[in-house]
């Protein structure tokens, strides 16, 4: 899902700050989106410029934060874009691109990428574990026990492989 969906769909469930969408997608929804505030803010600048989403006028303060909120347009164009996605993931990652190649690599960089590889999974993993599952709702606990299989599928499969690839890479290197 691109990021203006996305921010379609979380405006659906309540009017947000910029600041509060991004607290959202890093809080709530990092197991599968990441969204920089440099990305963000131009998406719904888009997004307002196509009729989709609207600031509507917040008080008297000039300083006063802007809240998006979804239009109908937006609404009908969430759920037209909904009923076009797949079920395809997309996965782009430097680990596996770095570990295809582990053969030029020296034996500490590779176990370097495998060991940070791990560390990042167990941190999603713990994050993942600390969220309010059962306050949410029952696509959210899916998203969420979804990722954490994945998660401790690949931390099982990196505890093994990973020592089997320096193993192998050592063999290799010191015939």
């Amino acid at each position: 899902m691109n990021l203006s969906t996305l921010c379609l769909c979380l405006l659906c469930e309540a009017p947000m700050t910029g600041y509060e969408i991004h607290g959202r997608i890093w809080n709530d929804l990092r197991h599968f989106q990441h969204a920089s505030f440099g990305a963000l803010y131009p998406a719904l600048g888009k997004l307002k410029t196509a009729g989709f989403i609207s600031t509507p006028p917040t008080g008297s303060s000039a300083l006063a934060k802007k809240k998006f909120q979804i239009t109908v347009t937006g609404r009908s164009e969430l759920m037209a874009r909904l009923s076009r996605l797949s079920g395809a993931e997309s996965y782009r990652s430097e680990f596996l691109s770095a570990l295809y190649f582990s053969n030029h690599m020296d034996l500490d960089a590779v176990e370097t990428l495998i060991n940070q590889r791990l560390s990042d999974h167990r941190q999603i993993r713990r994050h993942l574990r600390g969220l309010p599952i059962p306050a949410m709702t029952e696509g959210q606990r899916f998203t969420v026990r979804y990722a954490l299989s994945i998660q401790s599928a690949a931390i099982d499969f990196l505890e093994g492989e990973g020592r089997a690839i320096l193993a192998a890479l050592k063999q290799e290197r010191y015939q």
